[in-house]
């Protein structure tokens, strides 16, 4: 733990010598640019957002709603059909209903009965719990276009539907986020995208199947070793003080499939 601590002192240092203050917010522009997202746009489009919906409010903001508006935007993508893979608290669902009015957006999350459910979160208390699962089925009972399912993500093996989104935010460890991002790419239509949350490149040794792993990492790097997709890695969060130590850098995936990533530069 002293070790650990000495190390980030040392990467902060180091950080705040080599990084300028708005250097990932630079750097995360031009990978916006390179997949043709206006960040700049997403960034308005959100903050219009949570203007008109207190509810959207969140202490984990993070890139991903950016990304979200930007595509919204993009008259390239076709979204009609949207899976997302770990619902917590609603939010994200909420944000997609918005941005997306026209589409219809299936979430699953665990059942909120199930041990694994309540032992994530701090749920563990019976009253946590039930005022957690409230929150989140009052905040997205009323949106038309969302359904809610509770149930674990490895059963999608048996969906047939296609999607047109999938955002990938369950277990992040092996062999879930393994099972989901596999059944991701055989759920995802033609010229769709798949965002994958919370990719951590450098992890300590002791990883841990829910919060944090590199799993996900090595799943995307195998699949395109076999040229089966292409993916960029965006930052989760572009303040310096989540960026300057490694093993904590966390990262979001956006995931083609390799033939529709070709036909798009072509």
């Amino acid at each position: 733990m002293i070790k650990r601590k000495i190390e980030k002192l040392l990467y902060f240092i180091y950080g705040f010598i080599k990084y300028e203050k708005n250097f990932f917010e630079i750097a995360q522009k031009k990978i916006f640019d390179q997949n043709n997202l206006d960040r700049n746009k997403g960034i308005k489009i959100f903050r219009e957002l949570i203007n008109q919906n207190k509810a959207l409010k969140s202490d984990m903001n993070s890139e991903h709603q950016i990304i979200f508006a930007a595509l919204s935007d993009n008259k390239n993508y076709k979204i009609e059909n949207i899976l997302e893979i770990g619902t917590y608290d609603g939010k994200n669902a909420l944000l997609l209903s918005k941005l997306f009015p026209n589409a219809k957006i299936q979430t699953i999350d665990l059942p909120h009965e199930t041990k694994q459910f309540k032992a994530t979160y701090n749920r563990k208390k019976k009253e946590d719990l039930e005022k957690f699962v409230n929150d989140r089925n009052q905040l997205i009972e009323n949106q038309k276009n969302i359904q809610l399912i509770e149930t674990n993500s490895i059963n999608l093996v048996n969906e047939k539907k296609k999607f047109d989104l999938i955002w990938v935010d369950g277990a992040h460890g092996s062999p879930v986020v393994v099972i989901d991002i596999i059944n991701s790419l055989r759920l995802s239509s033609l010229n769709s995208l798949i965002l994958c949350d919370d990719i951590h490149v450098k992890t300590l040794k002791k990883q841990d199947p829910n919060y944090f792993s590199n799993a996900s990492f090595e799943t995307l790097n195998v699949l395109k070793d076999e040229k089966l997709i292409e993916f960029d890695l965006f930052f989760k969060r572009v303040a310096n003080n989540y960026n300057y130590y490694p093993v904590e850098k966390k990262f979001i995936a956006l995931i083609k499939k390799a033939s529709e990533a070709k036909e798009q530069k072509e």
